[in-house]
Protein backbone atom coordinates (compact mmCIF):
# COMPACT_ATOMS: atom_id res chain seq x y z
CA UNK A 1 0.00 0.00 0.00
CA UNK A 2 1.15 3.44 -0.32
CA UNK A 3 0.65 5.67 2.96
CA UNK A 4 0.69 9.33 3.18
CA UNK A 5 1.25 10.78 6.89
CA UNK A 6 -0.24 14.18 6.98
CA UNK A 7 0.77 16.73 10.00
CA UNK A 8 1.90 20.14 10.81
CA UNK A 9 5.85 20.24 11.44
CA UNK A 10 8.27 17.83 11.36
CA UNK A 11 10.72 19.25 14.47
CA UNK A 12 10.95 17.50 18.26
CA UNK A 13 7.54 16.37 19.63
CA UNK A 14 5.51 13.52 20.78
CA UNK A 15 3.44 13.13 17.54
CA UNK A 16 6.88 13.22 15.17
CA UNK A 17 8.71 10.33 17.65
CA UNK A 18 5.44 8.44 16.73
CA UNK A 19 5.27 9.11 13.28
CA UNK A 20 9.49 8.36 13.07
CA UNK A 21 8.90 4.62 14.42
CA UNK A 22 5.24 4.14 12.87
CA UNK A 23 6.74 4.95 9.52
CA UNK A 24 9.48 2.11 9.98
CA UNK A 25 7.87 -0.39 10.87
CA UNK A 26 5.04 -0.17 8.21
CA UNK A 27 8.65 0.20 5.48
CA UNK A 28 9.75 -2.90 7.29
CA UNK A 29 6.51 -4.80 6.33
CA UNK A 30 6.77 -3.68 2.29
CA UNK A 31 4.25 -0.19 2.07
CA UNK A 32 5.75 2.62 0.90
CA UNK A 33 5.33 5.77 3.07
CA UNK A 34 5.46 9.61 2.93
CA UNK A 35 4.68 12.32 5.55
CA UNK A 36 3.30 15.66 3.95
CA UNK A 37 4.77 18.56 6.55
CA UNK A 38 2.61 21.82 6.09
CA UNK A 39 4.90 24.10 8.38
CA UNK A 40 7.75 24.37 5.38
CA UNK A 41 9.96 26.32 8.59
CA UNK A 42 9.29 23.39 10.75
CA UNK A 43 11.08 20.28 9.38
CA UNK A 44 14.23 19.95 11.54
CA UNK A 45 14.29 16.02 11.56
CA UNK A 46 13.54 16.20 8.28
CA UNK A 47 16.63 14.60 6.94
CA UNK A 48 16.55 11.97 9.70
CA UNK A 49 13.14 10.72 8.30
CA UNK A 50 14.98 10.47 4.65
CA UNK A 51 17.92 8.27 5.99
CA UNK A 52 15.27 5.94 7.58
CA UNK A 53 13.57 5.97 3.78
CA UNK A 54 10.55 7.81 4.59
CA UNK A 55 10.09 10.57 1.85
CA UNK A 56 9.46 13.57 3.17
CA UNK A 57 7.12 16.47 1.05
CA UNK A 58 7.18 19.97 2.46
CA UNK A 59 4.39 22.48 2.30
CA UNK A 60 4.38 26.04 0.79
CA UNK A 61 3.62 28.06 3.62
CA UNK A 62 5.30 29.19 7.10
CA UNK A 63 1.71 28.62 9.05
CA UNK A 64 -0.06 25.34 9.30
CA UNK A 65 -3.29 27.72 9.34
CA UNK A 66 -2.60 29.56 6.21
CA UNK A 67 -6.21 28.33 4.48
CA UNK A 68 -4.09 28.01 0.96
CA UNK A 69 -3.17 24.59 2.60
CA UNK A 70 -6.08 23.05 1.17
CA UNK A 71 -5.00 23.41 -1.90
CA UNK A 72 -1.61 21.36 -0.90
CA UNK A 73 -3.04 18.98 0.66
CA UNK A 74 -6.17 18.61 -2.67
CA UNK A 75 -3.36 17.74 -4.51
CA UNK A 76 -1.74 14.46 -2.96
CA UNK A 77 -4.69 13.17 -1.54
CA UNK A 78 -5.56 11.87 -4.86
CA UNK A 79 -2.14 9.62 -5.01
CA UNK A 80 -2.13 7.70 -2.25
CA UNK A 81 -4.24 4.23 -0.98
CA UNK A 82 -4.18 5.44 2.54
CA UNK A 83 -4.34 9.39 4.33
CA UNK A 84 -3.55 9.62 7.98
CA UNK A 85 -4.10 12.69 9.43
CA UNK A 86 -2.65 13.93 12.24
CA UNK A 87 -3.74 17.03 14.52
CA UNK A 88 -5.52 20.27 14.02
CA UNK A 89 -5.73 22.40 11.83
CA UNK A 90 -4.61 19.90 9.24
CA UNK A 91 -7.27 17.77 10.65
CA UNK A 92 -9.41 20.32 9.28
CA UNK A 93 -7.99 21.46 6.21
CA UNK A 94 -7.64 17.89 4.94
CA UNK A 95 -12.22 17.34 5.70
CA UNK A 96 -12.16 20.41 3.58
CA UNK A 97 -9.89 18.98 0.99
CA UNK A 98 -11.95 15.68 0.68
CA UNK A 99 -15.15 17.27 0.75
CA UNK A 100 -14.28 19.40 -2.60
CA UNK A 101 -12.78 16.33 -4.40
CA UNK A 102 -15.68 14.28 -3.60
CA UNK A 103 -15.77 10.50 -2.23
CA UNK A 104 -13.24 8.28 -4.28
CA UNK A 105 -11.44 5.03 -2.92
CA UNK A 106 -8.82 6.54 -0.71
CA UNK A 107 -9.07 5.70 3.17
CA UNK A 108 -9.33 8.61 5.35
CA UNK A 109 -8.21 8.17 8.63
CA UNK A 110 -7.52 10.39 11.64
CA UNK A 111 -5.52 9.92 14.69
CA UNK A 112 -7.04 11.86 17.73
CA UNK A 113 -3.40 12.59 20.20
CA UNK A 114 -5.25 14.49 22.97
CA UNK A 115 -7.99 14.87 25.40
CA UNK A 116 -8.34 18.22 25.16
CA UNK A 117 -8.12 21.34 23.40
CA UNK A 118 -8.97 24.83 23.16
CA UNK A 119 -12.30 24.25 20.77
CA UNK A 120 -13.66 22.17 23.47
CA UNK A 121 -14.39 25.56 25.75
CA UNK A 122 -17.27 26.49 23.35
CA UNK A 123 -20.11 25.11 22.41
CA UNK A 124 -20.40 26.51 18.84
CA UNK A 125 -16.87 24.22 17.81
CA UNK A 126 -18.77 21.64 18.03
CA UNK A 127 -20.95 21.32 15.44
CA UNK A 128 -18.00 22.14 13.19
CA UNK A 129 -15.98 19.46 14.64
CA UNK A 130 -19.09 17.44 14.23
CA UNK A 131 -18.81 18.53 10.29
CA UNK A 132 -14.95 17.88 10.74
CA UNK A 133 -15.04 14.40 12.11
CA UNK A 134 -17.83 12.69 9.18
CA UNK A 135 -15.65 13.72 6.66
CA UNK A 136 -13.08 10.95 7.69
CA UNK A 137 -13.60 6.83 7.26
CA UNK A 138 -12.46 6.08 10.73
CA UNK A 139 -10.94 8.01 13.96
CA UNK A 140 -8.55 6.54 15.96
CA UNK A 141 -7.98 7.91 19.75
CA UNK A 142 -4.33 6.86 21.17
CA UNK A 143 -6.01 5.84 24.34
CA UNK A 144 -9.35 5.40 25.83
CA UNK A 145 -9.70 8.27 27.96
CA UNK A 146 -9.11 9.97 24.22
CA UNK A 147 -11.60 8.31 22.43
CA UNK A 148 -13.53 8.85 25.37
CA UNK A 149 -13.50 12.58 25.54
CA UNK A 150 -13.76 12.74 21.71
CA UNK A 151 -17.36 11.10 21.85
CA UNK A 152 -18.30 12.95 24.68
CA UNK A 153 -17.62 16.21 23.45
CA UNK A 154 -19.07 15.18 19.77
CA UNK A 155 -22.17 13.62 21.40
CA UNK A 156 -22.75 12.26 17.89
CA UNK A 157 -23.87 8.05 18.04
CA UNK A 158 -22.87 7.77 14.11
CA UNK A 159 -19.27 9.71 14.62
CA UNK A 160 -18.92 7.23 17.46
CA UNK A 161 -19.29 4.36 16.24
CA UNK A 162 -16.38 5.17 13.92
CA UNK A 163 -14.25 6.06 16.92
CA UNK A 164 -12.05 3.29 18.30
CA UNK A 165 -9.24 2.63 20.33
CA UNK A 166 -4.87 1.81 19.82
CA UNK A 167 -2.96 2.53 21.88
CA UNK A 168 0.46 4.12 20.91
CA UNK A 169 3.49 1.84 20.26
CA UNK A 170 6.93 3.17 21.80
CA UNK A 171 10.54 1.92 21.17
CA UNK A 172 13.59 3.93 22.60
CA UNK A 173 16.13 4.53 19.58
CA UNK A 174 17.80 2.15 18.72
CA UNK A 175 21.66 3.51 17.97
CA UNK A 176 24.03 2.07 21.00
CA UNK A 177 23.65 3.74 24.30
CA UNK A 178 26.71 6.27 24.99
CA UNK A 179 28.30 6.44 28.58
CA UNK A 180 27.90 9.91 28.89
CA UNK A 181 29.57 11.77 31.93
CA UNK A 182 27.09 12.95 34.93
CA UNK A 183 29.41 16.32 34.95
CA UNK A 184 27.82 17.35 31.65
CA UNK A 185 25.09 17.85 33.68
CA UNK A 186 26.80 19.44 36.84
CA UNK A 187 26.34 16.55 38.31
CA UNK A 188 28.11 14.15 40.79
CA UNK A 189 27.72 10.43 41.29
CA UNK A 190 26.09 10.65 44.56
CA UNK A 191 23.72 13.25 43.30
CA UNK A 192 19.36 11.17 42.57
CA UNK A 193 18.86 12.74 39.09
CA UNK A 194 15.43 13.54 37.90
CA UNK A 195 14.66 13.42 34.14
CA UNK A 196 11.79 15.20 32.18
CA UNK A 197 11.55 14.61 28.57
CA UNK A 198 9.40 17.49 26.99
CA UNK A 199 9.08 20.29 25.08
CA UNK A 200 8.35 23.36 27.09
CA UNK A 201 4.82 24.98 26.95
CA UNK A 202 1.71 25.19 29.54
CA UNK A 203 0.91 21.40 28.70
CA UNK A 204 3.51 20.08 29.72
CA UNK A 205 4.15 22.31 33.03
CA UNK A 206 7.66 22.52 33.67
CA UNK A 207 7.33 24.81 36.76
CA UNK A 208 5.45 22.24 38.73
CA UNK A 209 8.60 19.78 39.02
CA UNK A 210 11.16 23.02 39.44
CA UNK A 211 9.09 24.26 42.47
CA UNK A 212 8.78 20.73 43.81
CA UNK A 213 12.71 20.73 43.69
CA UNK A 214 12.87 23.40 46.48
CA UNK A 215 11.15 20.75 48.97
CA UNK A 216 13.86 17.50 48.30
CA UNK A 217 17.39 17.01 49.25
CA UNK A 218 20.11 18.89 47.37
CA UNK A 219 21.50 15.87 46.04
CA UNK A 220 18.43 15.64 44.22
CA UNK A 221 18.78 17.04 40.45
CA UNK A 222 16.80 17.76 37.33
CA UNK A 223 17.84 17.52 33.39
CA UNK A 224 15.03 19.05 31.27
CA UNK A 225 15.23 17.57 27.69
CA UNK A 226 13.42 19.96 25.46
CA UNK A 227 12.86 23.24 24.02
CA UNK A 228 9.59 25.43 23.52
CA UNK A 229 7.88 28.76 23.99
CA UNK A 230 8.04 28.65 27.88
CA UNK A 231 11.78 27.85 28.38
CA UNK A 232 13.04 31.16 28.80
CA UNK A 233 10.03 31.65 31.38
CA UNK A 234 11.63 28.42 33.33
CA UNK A 235 15.08 29.28 33.29
CA UNK A 236 14.38 32.72 34.83
CA UNK A 237 12.36 30.99 37.29
CA UNK A 238 14.84 28.57 38.33
CA UNK A 239 17.37 32.15 38.26
CA UNK A 240 14.86 33.49 40.56
CA UNK A 241 14.61 30.24 43.28
CA UNK A 242 18.41 29.93 43.27
CA UNK A 243 18.54 26.69 41.95
CA UNK A 244 20.52 26.94 38.83
CA UNK A 245 23.51 24.51 40.05
CA UNK A 246 20.22 21.68 40.63
CA UNK A 247 18.51 21.89 37.05
CA UNK A 248 20.36 21.26 33.45
CA UNK A 249 18.69 22.60 30.43
CA UNK A 250 19.43 19.95 28.18
CA UNK A 251 17.91 21.40 24.89
CA UNK A 252 16.92 19.15 22.55
CA UNK A 253 19.33 15.97 22.32
CA UNK A 254 19.60 13.29 20.21
CA UNK A 255 20.76 10.88 22.85
CA UNK A 256 17.77 10.08 24.56
CA UNK A 257 18.61 6.65 25.95
CA UNK A 258 22.00 7.91 27.05
CA UNK A 259 20.43 10.21 29.38
CA UNK A 260 18.06 7.97 30.50
CA UNK A 261 20.80 5.52 31.47
CA UNK A 262 22.14 8.30 33.79
CA UNK A 263 18.88 9.13 35.55
CA UNK A 264 16.83 7.51 38.45
CA UNK A 265 13.44 8.55 37.61
CA UNK A 266 11.29 9.70 35.21
CA UNK A 267 8.86 12.67 35.43
CA UNK A 268 5.78 13.87 33.43
CA UNK A 269 3.70 16.85 34.74
CA UNK A 270 1.63 17.40 31.97
CA UNK A 271 -1.40 19.29 32.58
CA UNK A 272 -3.33 17.44 29.51
CA UNK A 273 -2.54 14.20 27.43
CA UNK A 274 -3.53 11.69 24.86
CA UNK A 275 -1.07 9.18 25.35
CA UNK A 276 2.32 10.14 27.88
CA UNK A 277 4.63 9.10 25.40
CA UNK A 278 7.80 10.22 27.46
CA UNK A 279 6.03 8.25 30.59
CA UNK A 280 6.85 4.88 28.10
CA UNK A 281 10.10 5.90 27.32
CA UNK A 282 10.87 6.28 31.12
CA UNK A 283 9.70 2.66 31.82
CA UNK A 284 11.18 1.16 28.75
CA UNK A 285 14.69 2.16 29.92
CA UNK A 286 13.83 0.69 33.70
CA UNK A 287 13.12 3.76 35.19
CA UNK A 288 10.45 4.17 38.15
CA UNK A 289 8.12 7.57 36.78
CA UNK A 290 5.92 9.97 38.81
CA UNK A 291 3.73 11.46 36.40
CA UNK A 292 0.63 13.75 36.72
CA UNK A 293 -2.77 12.14 37.48
CA UNK A 294 -4.71 13.07 34.39
CA UNK A 295 -6.47 11.36 31.73
CA UNK A 296 -3.56 9.72 28.82
CA UNK A 297 -1.59 9.59 31.71
CA UNK A 298 -2.82 7.73 34.83
CA UNK A 299 -4.20 5.08 32.78
CA UNK A 300 -0.83 4.25 31.67
CA UNK A 301 0.97 4.35 35.29
CA UNK A 302 -1.86 2.90 36.46
CA UNK A 303 -0.39 2.80 39.65
CA UNK A 304 -1.72 5.45 42.61
CA UNK A 305 1.34 5.41 44.40
CA UNK A 306 3.30 6.86 41.39
CA UNK A 307 0.70 9.37 40.30
CA UNK A 308 0.80 13.01 41.95
CA UNK A 309 -2.30 15.60 41.94
CA UNK A 310 -1.36 18.18 38.56
CA UNK A 311 0.00 21.56 39.62
CA UNK A 312 0.47 20.52 43.00
CA UNK A 313 4.61 20.94 43.44
CA UNK A 314 4.44 19.02 47.57
CA UNK A 315 2.38 16.40 46.68
CA UNK A 316 5.22 15.58 43.96
CA UNK A 317 7.73 16.38 46.10
CA UNK A 318 6.81 13.67 48.62
CA UNK A 319 6.04 11.04 45.42
CA UNK A 320 9.60 11.31 44.75
CA UNK A 321 10.75 11.34 48.18
CA UNK A 322 9.60 8.37 49.24
CA UNK A 323 10.78 6.12 45.73
CA UNK A 324 14.50 7.70 46.82
CA UNK A 325 14.43 7.29 50.49
CA UNK A 326 12.71 3.81 50.36
CA UNK A 327 14.97 1.39 48.65
CA UNK A 328 12.61 -1.66 48.40
CA UNK A 329 10.03 0.64 47.52
CA UNK A 330 12.32 2.56 44.45
CA UNK A 331 12.81 -1.77 43.26
CA UNK A 332 9.22 -2.34 43.68
CA UNK A 333 8.15 0.75 41.23
CA UNK A 334 11.53 -0.09 38.89
CA UNK A 335 9.93 -3.91 38.54
CA UNK A 336 6.33 -2.79 37.69
CA UNK A 337 7.18 -0.13 35.38
CA UNK A 338 9.39 -2.65 33.42
CA UNK A 339 6.81 -4.94 33.30
CA UNK A 340 4.05 -1.94 32.54
CA UNK A 341 6.20 -1.15 29.70
CA UNK A 342 5.53 -4.29 27.41
CA UNK A 343 1.96 -3.25 27.08
CA UNK A 344 3.12 -0.52 24.79
CA UNK A 345 4.73 -2.23 21.48
CA UNK A 346 5.08 -0.35 18.69
CA UNK A 347 4.86 -3.95 16.62
CA UNK A 348 1.15 -4.17 18.03
CA UNK A 349 0.25 -1.03 17.18
CA UNK A 350 1.22 -1.38 13.85
CA UNK A 351 -0.46 -4.22 13.34
CA UNK A 352 -3.69 -3.01 14.35
CA UNK A 353 -3.47 0.09 12.17
CA UNK A 354 -2.44 -1.88 9.22
CA UNK A 355 -6.23 -4.37 9.87
CA UNK A 356 -8.19 -0.86 9.80
CA UNK A 357 -6.36 0.05 6.49
CA UNK A 358 -6.79 -2.45 4.97
CA UNK A 359 -10.77 -3.41 6.08
CA UNK A 360 -11.63 0.00 5.37
CA UNK A 361 -10.26 0.17 1.99
CA UNK A 362 -11.28 -3.43 0.99
CA UNK A 363 -14.99 -1.98 1.71
CA UNK A 364 -14.30 1.14 -0.54
CA UNK A 365 -13.11 -1.10 -3.12
CA UNK A 366 -16.47 -2.96 -3.05
CA UNK A 367 -18.54 -0.25 -2.72
CA UNK A 368 -16.70 1.69 -5.58
CA UNK A 369 -15.66 -1.11 -7.95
Amino acid sequence: MTILHITNGLSEGGVETLLYFFSKYLIARGHSVSILVLKRNEISLKSKFENAGIDVIVGKYKSSYNVLNVFTIKKYLRKYDIVHIHLFPVQFYVGIANYLLGCNKRVLITTEHNTWNNRRQHDFYRYIDRWLYRQYDYIVGISNDTSIALKEWLNDENISNNITTINNGVELATQSIKNINIAEFNCIESDIILTMIARFNIQKDQETLIRALTYLPSNVHVIFVGSGETLEYNQNLTRSLGLESRIYFAGFRDDIPSILKISHIGILCSNWEGFGLSVVEYMLAGLPVVASNIPGVGNIVGWDELLYTPKDPVELANKILRIITDCSFYVKAQKYCIERAKDFSMEKMTTQYLSIYNRIRNVKLDTNG
